[in-house]
């Protein structure tokens, strides 16, 4: 792969959906390249299949192109989900510290600079986490993997620190107990279409501020994935889980991982066997009060 740089090509700072091929494809150059499109479902709106000889790279922009709408300016949406390619690349170490498998960086525009945008190419793992889990239901091996995802996830709490945050800053300053709240406020507050939530937003924002009164402090915190879904974790052909989507590493209250776990949009992680892997590696106690709030916030989120 020859990387072309800025001096030969008149590449657009910014550049709209339709400008996207064509700067991929003058930046990057295959021999014998067999496709470039939009991946749908659980990637970013930005994030290209491209195809060289038999095999497949996935290409991520990590600065949104004019044509994406701006963020919501919501500070504490972004201490709760952190990302980028600076987190990302610090969060790919500390996982291949943890011999937890993640995607072959092929390329990243950090080493090269010349690119006008962040982004990275990567080995495409093709098989998705729910197809897999249902390989190993089929196998009668799913009690097991369980167990080994959560092992695989305990490894990381051997890394804790004084200050929440993302992997790559430990200059942030904030309570994870606060950024959660003001999230969940601002979500009861948009009516969310949940029948349910909408007809008991005063209880649930009630319980939320009596429990968070109880709350006191941490002063350490350990490392999490902020967004443990199964659409982040893919197989390979002999059944190897990789963590493919890093960007949600952080520092923060390990009951707010946990908590996702448990929540029945992902009950296919809360069984004895994942929680039995999961503390494997560690011994922590559980402030009960912490969970029950972060669950709260998790099944309206």
């Amino acid at each position: 792969m020859v990387l072309r740089g800025r001096a030969e090509y008149n590449v657009p700072m910014s550049f709209t959906t339709d400008q996207m091929e064509p700067v991929l494809r003058d930046n990057l150059e295959f021999t014998g390249i067999t496709h470039c499109h939009r991946i749908p479902g659980g990637y970013s709106r930005y994030t290209y299949s491209i195809g060289l000889d038999k095999n497949t790279f996935v290409f991520q922009i990590h600065t949104p192109p004019d044509d994406m709408p701006a963020s919501p300016d919501n500070s504490a949406l972004h201490l709760l989900y952190p990302g980028g390619a600076d987190n990302t690349r610090a969060a790919n170490r500390l996982l291949e510290q943890c011999a937890i498998r993640v995607p072959k960086t092929v390329f990243s525009n950090d080493s090269k600079r010349h690119l006008p945008y962040r982004c990275v190419l990567t080995d495409f793992i093709p098989i998705d986490c729910y197809n897999g889990m249902e390989q190993h239901r089929h196998n009668a091996t799913l009690n097991e993997f369980l167990f080994d995802f959560g092992v695989s996830i305990s490894k990381l709490k051997h890394y804790k620190r004084n200050c929440p945050g993302e992997v790559h800053d430990s200059a942030q300053e904030f309570d994870p107990v606060s950024a959660v709240y003001d999230v969940a406020l601002s979500l009861l507050s948009d009516a969310p279409g949940h029948t349910f939530v909408h007809e008991n937003r005063e209880m649930i924002r009630s319980t939320l501020t009596s429990l968070r009164k109880k709350l006191t402090p941490k002063d350490n915190f350990h490392i999490i994935h902020s967004d443990i879904k199964p659409d982040n974790f893919r197989f390979d052909a002999d059944g190897n889980i990789y963590w493919v989507d890093n960007e949600s590493l952080q520092y923060f209250d390990m009951e707010f991982e946990l908590a996702q776990c448990m929540i029945p949009e992902f009950s296919v992680l809360n069984t004895a066997e994942f929680l039995q892997g999961y503390f494997y590696n560690w011994n922590v106690s559980i402030d009960e009060d912490r969970l029950r709030y972060y669950k709260i916030y998790w099944c309206i989120a």
